[in-house]
Parts: C-alpha cells; structure tokens; sequence
C-alpha cells in the first residue's frame, strides 16, 4: 500500500490517476474534510496533534507543501512550520514504520549561476523558499529507505499561468511576461514515470528530474501564442523587479541535469 501526501496537489491528482489507471493499492491523502474516506485519510501539516495513520504504508510520497515563493519569503517563520517541520516530523513518523519515504524538492536548493545543476552538485540557495526545501532534503535523507527528486518547472496545458494566457489572448488582450526570469519546463507525464521508477526500485539518493533548456517567460509566452497561431504582439515584455507579486529571488538558471 502506498500513501500520497497531498493528494489535493496537482501532482497528488496525477499521481492518483496514474495509479488507478495501473491498478495500484494507495491512499491520497486530503486536508478537504468533506473528502475524508478510508482511502482518503485526513493529513493537515499545519496541525499533526492529531494525526491517526491506521494502515502501514510501503511507500510514501510528499506531494504537499507550502509552494508559493513569495509567501514563504513574506512569511519565513509560518511557511518554515509546515515546509520543515511538520514535513520532517511525518516523515520520521512514517519511517518508524518502515515506509520508503520519496520527497520531492525544487530546483530552487541551487543558486541559479549555472544551468543544468546535477544532483552531485553543491547547494546554495537563494530564497527562502529554496533554503526550506533544503533543509527538509537534509533531514529526509538521514532517515533510512529515502530519497528525493528534484524538479523544475513542472507545467502542461492545466496550468494555471497557461490557462490566464489562453483566455486574455482569446480576449484580444495583451498579456506581459518576464523577460528576467526563466523557467526549465517539464512535463507531468515525464515526472510521473521517474517516480514510478523511483518507487517501484525503491532507489534511495538524490535524483534529479530533467527539463528543458533555460528559456524567458516572455520566449516561453511568444512560443505559446506562436503554437495557438495568436498575433505576436499581443505580447509583452515584463520585468519581475517590477512586479509587487515577486519577493523573492528568482534563479539566473533554473535546469537540472539528470544522470
């Protein structure tokens, strides 16, 4: 039996569709309490006083975080107790039973002056964010039967970036894009097979999920309009250091390389 943590994510949700459609026995976990069944058990990081696991999992999966990087950069302290330390006392609470803990991480445990980081090399990050991934990525993999997976920007037509894009330029309206900040996209298909892999060898270590070439939000919205056969110049460039919405550091490269 495998449990997803946070099974309300969007990638808690691909998970679960995959393994249904595999036929695989898992639970997903859930913090809607209108949702809570026997295969839906209730798991709120912001509160584990009263956490009731009543199965032994083989295998777990942490899908759930805070993911937002402006807010854990506004709220460090908040964002900390469930990034870190609610992560961390789960994760040790699980272990005790046996189960192969996967985590997933960020690309933003890196500082951004290289692109293509592999999983060998040195962290430094920049945000706060990032420095919260790494420390949970320090404390998982004390633990024994664990691993992690690093991911970029993981996005395909759901997004919800995408879908804002699609519906101003449906509307004729001009959207503006960041040309100062890059993202390395992958796909959901792609990550849900290195984590069938990862877990079905159960593989311990630090692994990293590959995407593509660093690339502008402005280059990856002109690509985007360019695929729909929308007029280019509704098209914007934006710089992040202008937007109130960003208070964080972003990454200069945002790649990984996978081995």
């Amino acid at each position: 039996m495998r449990l997803i943590i946070g099974g309300d994510s969007k990638i808690g949700e691909k998970i679960s569709s995959n393994w249904d459609n595999q036929k695989l026995k898992f639970h997903s976990s859930t913090r809607r309490k209108e949702l809570i069944s026997k295969q839906r058990p209730f798991i709120d990081l912001s509160n584990l006083d009263h956490l009731n696991l009543e199965f032994n999992y083989d295998s777990a999966i942490f899908c759930a975080s805070q993911t937002s990087l402006s807010e854990c950069e506004s709220n460090p302290k908040e964002s900390r107790k469930i990034n870190v330390d609610a992560i961390s006392k789960l994760a040790e609470i699980l272990n005790s039973k046996g189960t192969f803990l996967l985590f997933l991480s960020t690309n933003q445990v890196f500082d951004g002056k290289k692109a293509y980081r592999k999983a060998s090399d040195q962290k430094n990050p920049i945000n706060e964010y990032g420095r919260q991934k790494s420390d949970v990525e320090e404390n998982i993999l004390k633990l024994s039967k664990s691993s992690v997976l690093r991911l970029s920007k993981v996005i395909n037509h759901e997004d919800s970036l995408l879908i804002e894009w699609k519906n101003k330029l449906n509307s004729k309206e001009k959207i503006k894009a960041f040309d100062d900040m890059t993202l390395s996209p992958t796909s959901f298909g792609y990550v849900i097979k290195k984590i069938d892999l990862l877990l079905k060898h159960k593989r311990e270590g630090i692994f990293h999920c590959r995407g593509g070439k660093d690339i502008s939000y402005y280059e990856y919205a002109k690509q985007f309009a360019k695929l729909g056969n929308y007029p280019m110049d509704l098209i914007e460039k934006d710089s992040y250091k202008l937007s109130k919405k960003i208070t964080f550091t972003p990454l200069r490269y945002t790649s990984l390389c996978e081995e």
